[in-house]
């Protein structure tokens, strides 16, 4: 029997998946009824989500209305004309809300549910954590994220001195120092497993760095991204006008705050892999991009015991949630797989480090492109590209194999899928050193 459960720091989850922090839609709570927001969470939940990530608790606001603040790091300095809005500092929930949330949520959901709440403050005061962490965990969190994706003050002045990226954008996944204490005072403060958002911001290899110090103050898994900088679309026809009318009020439009979508995806999937390979001893939770049951898959196989979506489920409903569960379910029995840890890291078998070797190994090879002449329909895709293999004859596609180097861009774009790679009478090197008479053009 296929078993779709997972563990993140010691919980098992029922799916290895479900929807991530949405903080972006707190504009309007706690407006609506309490029971809006716990009902909102169990149709995902009923919908196969394996756990259920509440947003993220700002521990300056203990009133009952939600607190709308801006921070300069939301905004790129262009020259000396001013500034761009980048990306809007999402309302987070306050404190008494959360509180309530969380009791509310352990009553109406199964028990098999986890909880993961999620802190951000942007004082960055460890202190602050630590009080709040212990009230959540009081509330009846099963687990505690430190959100490092969003913008912390700590970049302004840690040590009487600012950092230098902090005239860019100030993001607590950035600073290395700051996150790793904080990071510390949290774990030490409570008894329920604590993990680390990571940000795109931090780059690579800064994300590498951050995740390190932070695995080493005793983070007990590592979620791969959080929402990147982007810039929303808009009309060129009209000047740049925003094409959605809330876009100037940022904070209240999760359609600009989620920056990226599915096109963050392959950036993911790249630090999902890096993550897993470098720091095996921890656990890896995906995010970003996920928004199909294949997506799912992929980041399982590079190294992840579980992936998270937002935009996914923004732009394909609840529902999405149960499709890609499904496709993960009918993947394992079609493939054989009894449990996720069965195919989990398995592409990471590919990934070898650049060096020697890898290039002696790659010249050893034997095999070029090759055109199945019934699927071709000439359409000379293939022929204008940059490739110099290949040619039409008689308005089919021709591949010479002596200039083939097997980078498979020819099987990219093809939109027939007419072209694949078989085995060939010479190895990459010996096309190599064909070519060598051509270097010298003197």
């Amino acid at each position: 029997m296929t078993d779709l459960s997972t563990t993140i720091a010691g919980l098992k989850m029922r799916t290895p998946f479900g929807v991530s922090s949405l903080s972006a839609l707190n504009w309007w709570y706690p407006a609506g009824p309490m029971q809006k927001w716990v009902d909102w969470h169990k149709r995902c939940v009923d919908a196969e989500a394996g756990f259920v990530y509440l947003p993220s608790v700002f521990p300056a606001m203990r009133d009952e209305e939600p607190v709308r603040k801006n921070h300069l790091s939301n905004y790129f300095p262009i020259g000396n004309d001013g500034f761009l809005l980048s990306c809007g500092n999402a309302v987070q929930i306050a404190r008494e809300p959360c509180r309530r949330l969380t009791e509310a949520l352990k009553k109406a959901l199964p028990a098999e549910i986890p909880i993961v709440s999620s802190l951000v403050n942007p004082t960055g005061d460890p202190e602050t954590y630590i009080e709040l962490a212990k009230e959540m965990e009081s509330d009846g969190a099963d687990m505690l994220e430190i959100n490092g994706g969003c913008p912390s003050e700590l970049m302004d002045n840690p040590d009487g001195k600012p950092e230098a990226g902090a005239k860019y954008g100030r993001f607590l996944g950035t600073s290395v120092s700051a996150f790793k204490e904080i990071v510390k005072a949290t774990v030490e403060s409570v008894k329920i497993p604590v993990g680390v958002k990571m940000t795109p911001q931090a780059g690579y290899p800064g994300m590498m760095v951050a995740a390190e110090a932070v695995i080493n103050a005793g983070a007990k898994y590592i979620l791969t991204s959080h929402m990147p900088l982007a810039f929303g679309p808009f009309d060129i026809w009209n000047g740049g006008k925003p094409l959605y009318p809330l876009l100037k009020h940022v904070e209240a439009n999760p359609v600009s705050v989620y920056g990226g979508g599915e096109t963050i995806r392959i950036i993911n999937h790249y630090y999902t892999a890096s993550t897993a390979m470098f720091f095996p001893s921890v656990d890896v939770w995906s995010g970003g991009g996920i928004a199909t049951g294949q997506h799912l898959v992929e980041s399982i196989m590079l190294g992840a015991k579980a992936g998270q979506a937002a935009g996914g489920v923004m732009l394909h409903g609840i529902s999405q949630i149960k499709r890609i569960v499904k496709f993960l379910e009918k993947y394992m029995v079609r493939c054989g797989y009894k449990t996720i840890e069965d195919f989990r890291g398995l592409a990471l078998n590919y990934v070898k480090p650049f060096d020697d070797a890898l290039v002696n190994e790659a010249g050893s090879i034997a095999i070029a492109a090759q055109v199945d002449e019934s699927k071709c329909i000439g359409c000379r895709t293939c022929a204008d590209s940059i490739c110099p293999a290949i040619s039409m004859e008689a308005d089919v596609a021709q591949v010479n194999q002596d200039d083939c180097c097997a980078c498979g861009l020819c099987l990219v774009i093809c939109p027939q899928g007419a072209i694949s790679m078989v085995p060939s009478k010479q190895t990459l090197g010996e096309r190599i050193a064909m070519g060598k008479d051509y270097t010298n053009l003197s």
